[in-house]
Parts: C-alpha cells; sequence; structure tokens
C-alpha cells in the first residue's frame, strides 16, 4: 500500500460526487496523484490558481531544466518518477495557459490536455469554450500571508458554472470540483460559500478524515506511513507539536481557536438577542452569567433579532450588543455551537468590515 494519497481512489469511491475537498500537511501526494490521475484516464481538465501571476510564472519557468534554470511546473515531480510523461505549460493569453506534450525541440505538439487559470482572469473567458471534466484548484486554502478577495469563492463557483456549462442537460455528468490545499485556515473562501466550515470543524475536533454529504466530499488526509516516514525528519523532533507542525504533519487546522466551541445545554438559561447569517439564524443565551451561542431556537418575540445580511443591520448590532459579546469571548465567558458562530462573534469586524 502506498503512503502516499491517490485522489484515484477517493475518485472511486465516491463517484457520484461533484466536489471533492482535500485537505492534509504538506507533501501528501494531492497535486501529485490529482494530475496524474488526469493524464492516465485522458480526462478533460481546468487547473486553477489565485492570479494572474501565478499563471504567468508557470508558462514562463515551465521549461527544461538546466543550469540557472528554474521549473515550477506542477508536472515536475510526475515526470521524474514517469520519464515517458512530458508535458510543457504554454501561454494562451493573460491569466490562462494551456498544458501539451512536450517534443524533444522542447516545443509544445497536439492538442491541450488540459488548461491552467487563474481566478482573475474569469471576467476574460465568459465566451471560453471547454468542455472539462474535472476543475482542480490548487492550493485553494491561501496562505496566512496572502491577500485573498473576499469573494474568492464566488469567483470560483462561477468559473465552474462556466466550464460546466450545460453538461447535464446534454446527458453528461457534471464537471468535478477538485479543491486541494494545506490546511491552514479553516474560514477560507471555498469552505465559506460551500458552507462547509462547521462540518469540518466537526471532522477536526473528531480526528475523523472522510466526511460525505449531498454531492460534497471533505478527505482531510493523513496517510498512518507517510505520517510515520516524516516524523523522522529531525525538524519535526523540534516542531511536531507547535502550531505549524501540526499543520503540516498531521494537516490539522493548527492555527484556528476550537478551544470555545462546544456542546451546548440551555436548560435554565435565559434568552439574549439573535442573529442571521447567511440566511439561518442562530441564538444567543445567558446563564450563569455565560453567554452561549446556539442553533436551539426559543418561542420569544421580544428579543432583538439582528440580520447580518444587511449592511444596516450589521452595523446596529456591533454597535448595540457585538462589541459587549465579543469582549465577553475574549474573556472566556461566551461559548459557541458551532466555529461559524465563534467567528462571528469574534471575528466580526474582519469579517463585515465595517467602517
Amino acid at each position: 500500500m502506498s503512503k502516499y494519497y491517490d485522489f484515484a481512489d477517493d475518485l472511486k469511491a465516491y463517484p457520484d460526487a461533484w466536489c471533492y475537498l482535500i485537505y492534509s500537511g504538506r507533501n501528501t501526494g494531492k497535486t501529485y496523484s490529482a494530475l496524474k490521475c488526469m493524464y492516465v484516464n485522458k480526462y478533460r481538465f481546468g487547473f486553477v490558481k489565485r492570479t494572474n501571476e501565478d499563471v504567468d510564472i508557470l508558462c514562463k519557468t515551465d521549461k527544461t531544466v538546466g543550469e540557472g534554470k528554474i521549473n515550477l511546473s506542477p508536472w515536475q515531480a510526475i515526470q521524474r518518477n514517469n520519464p515517458s510523461i512530458n508535458i510543457i505549460t504554454t501561454k494562451v493569453m493573460k491569466g490562462i495557459g494551456a498544458f501539451h506534450h512536450r517534443n524533444e525541440e522542447d516545443k509544445a505538439i497536439g492538442e491541450a490536455i488540459g488548461y491552467v487559470f487563474s481566478l482573475n482572469a474569469i471576467s476574460d473567458i465568459k465566451g471560453f469554450n471547454y468542455d472539462a471534466d474535472f476543475l482542480i484548484f490548487d492550493e485553494f486554502i491561501p496562505k496566512p500571508w496572502e491577500r485573498v478577495n473576499r469573494k474568492e469563492g464566488d469567483q470560483l463557483l462561477d468559473l465552474y458554472k462556466t466550464l460546466d456549462r450545460d453538461r447535464i442537460h446534454r446527458g453528461l455528468k457534471p464537471t468535478k470540483l477538485v479543491c486541494l490545499a494545506n490546511a491552514t485556515e479553516i474560514n477560507n473562501p471555498v469552505f465559506s460559500i460551500l458552507e462547509v466550515v462547521d462540518d469540518i470543524a466537526i471532522l477536526d475536533r473528531q480526528d475523523s478524515f472522510v466526511y460525505y454529504d449531498k454531492g460534497i466530499l471533505i478527505r482531510k488526509v493523513n496517510e498512518a506511513g507517510f505520517h510515520d516516514e516524516e516524523l523522522k525528519h529531525p525538524m519535526f523532533e523540534k516542531l511536531k507539536n507547535t502550531q505549524w507542525g501540526q499543520m503540516a504533519l498531521d494537516g490539522s487546522f493548527a492555527y484556528n481557536d476550537f478551544s470555545l466551541v462546544r456542546d451546548i445545554n440551555i436548560k435554565g438559561a435565559q434568552p439574549y438577542c439573535s442573529i442571521i447569517y447567511k440566511r439561518k439564524q442562530y441564538y444567543i443565551y445567558i446563564k450563569n452569567g455565560k453567554y452561549l451561542a446556539t442553533t436551539s431556537a426559543w418561542n420569544k418575540d421580544n428579543k432583538p433579532v439582528y440580520d447580518l445580511d444587511k449592511e444596516s443591520e450589521a452595523a446596529r448590532y456591533w454597535n448595540e450588543v457585538g462589541f459587549d459579546l465579543r469582549y465577553e469571548a475574549v474573556e472566556g465567558n461566551m461559548f459557541f455551537k458551532t466555529y461559524t458562530l465563534y467567528d462571528i462573534i469574534f471575528n466580526f469586524r474582519k469579517i463585515f468590515r465595517l467602517t
């Protein structure tokens, strides 16, 4: 049995999924196995990077490796282990490239086996006619230091529908969306737009590895063989219990704080207020001097309701109760049924960017 993750196994086990969210520690074989699966099965696919610059760099540096040359191709490791595979990336237009077979003269030959897109190029490809079997978003969870568009999740789904088009109306299976990343930030734009943050928080807290619901497969990669080998690296002797080590080795969202997220018992609690976020209503209670945020409803009509989906209501919430609730959370006097609730209360100003 291989010690690396193999995307083909999940594709076989969950053939009806339309979306595969795969996250892990570093270097577990996510991108390698996904691209190799595309190549071996001759699937038509798009490969997504975040910016136009990412695509341009990939196209410029994907040359024969030699003295003074750098190759950043995602195919590099595959080609090292499979000498018969020789792929080059060429530029089509700003933010769009193509994967081709490469000849002995280091030139692209034949039709493209796949394309590489940037999310920033979406506005330029509205009329782009490419019937893709798969759309792969590589490194979809941004690094802590990256600046990311808040609407990146919307951009991704817009690109997905551009490629998927009317496949289901023509009797074809929907395009499959494959998102691959290291576990650095649980409340990222992709998890947020798909509204799976709380499912993944439960997966992470329970140390489970797979969740499937309504065509979405969530996989936390933690291959025992790979994990044991990585532990032999001298750096993990020192770093395995650090935040970075738990992310890189275990694939856990170690940079996120789950300490205030727990099961909530509202027996004896008094209603305080409720909030609406992404059309879902949540309820906040007071019990023994502690604030409890949960999904359990009450039958009261005289308590404030703040619809955070409306800008004016979000501002009113912050002015009337939001600042105080965040203070209670900072002091450890507030507990949350879900990570989404924690994030709304604790990171309110960051999420809503009120002036």
